[in-house]
């Protein structure tokens, strides 16, 4: 008789002793071979990093805390880890000062599924050490509401399949600004000097700088003065502490910023009102 082909031989075993033979598969740390014994014979099965322990019993298979029959045994040896997830290159969700006329972010990333039907855990907050879980869900997007303008986010989004196998995406930071077009915004307002700050918002059209006039109300006494050159096209901020140009704390009362804007040979002008508290 001529030499079987270790797939014959393979074929021979698995009708010999079938898969609903007790049999233990121990595990190893990274992809290889997980060996079923049964007594005397073994057959060899070849695939991916497993979960867990994988115990076979009136054809049954535990693979970390999922219990499966031999089909879904094999499909988790013939799938891989969750693919790691990345921003939507069709969504913007990664950047600093981005507009959102409402406090709202939406937030869209890729399909993390790689052979199996995976979940996502979706973690956000103000560090990576301050994240928090805001979702588990199957879909691919999720709309953060009620964060605060020029504060620094980011968010993390972790794939997952049944098996318990998970995928971390990198970490993308955001930062939220009003809609600026036309009109600057002053926030907040009012504020406390000498304790918070203020920021001004401004939109340049193309590169260009600003002048920045501050002046206390009634009498228009001009208090602080600043310029802003080199700047490119795009949003813009200026963060004011209340103080003035000799560096004192204002007093409280209403105040007036006169913003001239320059950028490409074309100027604007706006005055924007603001309360300094003490």
């Amino acid at each position: 008789m001529g030499q079987m082909r270790n797939g014959a031989w393979f074929v021979l075993l698995l009708a010999v002793f079938p898969f609903n033979v007790a049999a233990r598969f121990p595990l190893t740390n990274s992809a290889g071979v997980v060996d079923a014994a049964n007594g005397t014979h073994s057959v060899r099965f070849f695939g991916t990093h497993m979960a867990g322990p994988v115990v076979n019993g009136n054809g049954q298979a535990s693979i970390g805390f999922f219990d499966a029959d031999y089909y879904t045994f094999v499909d988790f040896q013939s799938s891989g880890l969750p693919l790691k997830v990345t921003p939507d290159p069709n969504v913007i969700c990664t950047g600093t000062l981005l507009p959102s006329p409402d406090r709202s972010f939406r937030v869209a990333w890729t399909d993390g599924a790689n052979g199996v039907p995976v979940r996502y855990e979706f973690y956000s907050g103000t560090s990576v050490n301050d994240l928090v879980l805001v979702s588990d869900q199957a879909g691919l997007e999720i709309t953060l509401t009620q964060l605060d303008y020029l504060k620094g986010y980011v968010w993390r989004v972790t794939a997952y399949d049944v098996y318990g196998r998970r995928t971390e995406s990198d970490l993308y930071p955001f930062s939220l600004s009003p809609p600026v077009g036309d009109k600057i915004y002053c926030a907040p307002n009012p504020f406390r000097a000498g304790v918070e700050t203020t920021t001004f918002f401004f939109f340049l059209a193309g590169s260009g700088g600003a002048r920045i006039d501050i002046y206390s109300m009634p009498h228009q006494d001009l208090v602080y003065s600043t310029r802003l050159d080199g700047l490119s096209p795009g949003i813009h901020v200026f963060t004011y502490d209340g103080r003035d140009a000799e560096r004192r704390i204002l007093h409280s009362g209403l105040y007036v910023a006169h913003i001239k804007l320059t950028s490409d040979n074309h100027e604007s002008q706006q005055r924007v009102k603001f309360i300094v508290a003490r």
